[in-house]
């Protein structure tokens, strides 16, 4: 709700994207991809105007981001064919909430890891070209969003969450 005085972000990422078919010609259409990056973030918020009941602190990393986060993909892609599992992690972070009495309040968020699916074919020729029809499952670990508290590590809540499927149709003119 207000800004502070000072801060800082610094951090650093690593990427890799490996097409396993400039290896092994047999795998032509498979691949791999992971992302790593480290965050270390620090501000001095004004705490007016938000509720820390779990958050005793002044200096507090930046809201919303995770000291590590990593993802890992296994794809397959050709022919039409589209297939892909992901997995995503993100390490406690401190996160913002609005309680029942709509005020906003600073909290630590637990680790989390969740797996993606997604299947898709293109159709490649005839009347329908261009045509795609599309399935994702989201969340298929269903990991639950947990808020902590940093002092005693104890659960203040646990919100179980669900999987998430979607169907969908994409059409290129």
């Amino acid at each position: 709700p207000a800004n502070g005085k000072g801060g800082k972000v610094s951090g650093l990422e690593f990427s890799v994207s490996m097409p396993l078919g400039m290896f092994f010609k047999p795998a032509d259409g498979f691949g791999v991809q992971f992302n790593y990056s480290y965050t270390d973030s620090s501000v001095k918020i004004p705490l007016a105007g938000l509720n820390t009941n779990d958050i005793n602190i002044a200096e507090l990393p930046l809201p919303g981001l995770s000291r590590h986060s990593a993802n890992l993909r296994f794809y397959y892609e050709k022919h039409g064919f589209q297939f892909s599992i992901a997995n995503r992690y993100r390490s406690d972070f401190l996160g913002e909430i609005t309680d029942f009495q709509d005020n906003r309040q600073l909290t630590m968020v637990k680790a989390e890891s969740t797996v993606d699916l997604q299947l898709a074919y293109e159709i490649q020729s005839g009347p329908a070209k261009g045509l795609t029809v599309l399935f994702q499952g989201n969340n298929l670990t269903k990991t639950a969003f947990q808020r902590f508290r940093p002092d005693t590590g104890a659960i203040v809540e646990n919100v179980p969450t669900g999987k998430t499927y979607l169907l969908g149709l994409n059409y290129k003119l």
